[in-house]
């Protein structure tokens, strides 16, 4: 006999002859449910345990698929599984729950099955269980201050992030600009699809762009404001990759008479269509603080008759810091 341990997830003892294909199969399932939940996606979640449990039926993955319905708001879901885990758990076979532990799964069997009732009376329904009180984590369930760090409460699905870093601009060789700081602030929708996140937001970029003018210097002014969609992935536990595209407008300003970017070399202020793609990888900190480590993008700027050149292009590499509300 041998005794497994799923990242943090301890699993039954099994046989020594078990199908270790299956196994791989069941941690790869298990890793996948763990990064939803830490991203707060407790329905992908519970879909992910429930693959796990199918490949490799280990008890206690059914307290992470109860852990996960009761977080996802399903009380029906999490009181089957919930049910079905303390009924296993009473199997001689089974390392015995301990008194606490015990006490905790009965009471979030009784508030799933009040919450159940509530749902099909006429009356007002009443709100899931709350998570105001203390959540037990007996040994078989997702445990360590790594993963509780990393949980994100589903009803925070707002946040905001700010970043900084370098832009360097292309301008097929009509403009020489030097490689310029660059200064981010936006924020995120989270909604839910399955494994995926898919994020609706805003963001403001803010570069400064030097430039000479006979023997003074001087600084144009790049903003651009994108509405922005989004999708993120969990990899692994912690961290999520995720691709972004943009659109909306740029405003080149600050430009002074003899400046190099006009043809007329007139003092003027330019509005110009934009169009963006990025990508980041996002390592959560702390539940509600994440980093973006790093974030890339590239931006496409269509630009004015009156200009020296058609179109701009801006390539950013930024780290940034986002907090979930």
């Amino acid at each position: 006999m041998i005794a497994l341990v799923l990242r943090g997830l301890v699993v039954a003892p099994f046989e020594a002859a078990a199908d270790d294909a299956k196994l791989e199969l069941a941690r790869s399932y298990y890793e996948r449910g763990d990064a939803a939940y830490s991203l707060g996606n407790f329905n992908a979640a519970a879909s992910w345990f429930a693959k796990s449990y199918d490949a490799w039926p280990a008890t206690d993955l059914l307290y992470n698929i109860a852990q996960s319905h009761r977080r996802d708001g399903d009380c029906k879901q999490a009181l089957a599984a919930y049910q079905r885990y303390l009924s296993l758990k009473e199997q001689p076979q089974e390392a015995p729950l301990t008194v606490q532990e015990r006490a905790d799964i009965e009471r979030f069997i009784r508030e799933s099955a009040a919450c159940v009732a509530s749902e099909s009376s006429p009356a007002p329904s009443a709100s899931p269980p709350s998570d105001a009180a203390p959540v037990a984590q007996p040994a078989p369930m997702i445990t360590g201050d790594a993963v509780a760090s990393a949980r994100v409460d589903a009803s925070r699905p707002i946040s905001v992030y700010v970043a900084g870093g370098t832009a360097w601009f292309d301008t097929g060789g009509a403009l020489d600009i030097p490689t310029q700081p660059s200064f981010v602030i936006g924020g995120r929708y989270s909604l839910h699809a399955g494994p995926m996140i898919v994020e609706v937001g805003a963001r403001g970029t803010f570069t400064p762009i030097r430039y000479d003018v006979m023997d003074s210097r001087s600084w144009a002014s790049l903003l651009s404001a994108n509405a922005t969609v989004s999708t993120a992935y969990a990899v692994s536990h912690g961290l999520a990759v995720r691709a972004e595209l943009g659109a909306g407008l740029a405003r080149l300003g600050g430009l002074v008479a003899y400046n190099p970017f006009t043809a007329s070399r007139n003092a003027g202020t330019f509005t110009m269509p934009s169009l963006r793609i990025g990508a980041d990888v996002e390592y959560a900190i702390t539940p509600r603080v994440r980093a973006t480590i790093p974030s890339i993008g590239l931006s496409f700027l269509l630009a004015s008759d009156e200009l020296v050149t058609r179109s701009l292009r801006q390539l950013e590499l930024q780290l940034g810091i986002a907090y979930r509300m």
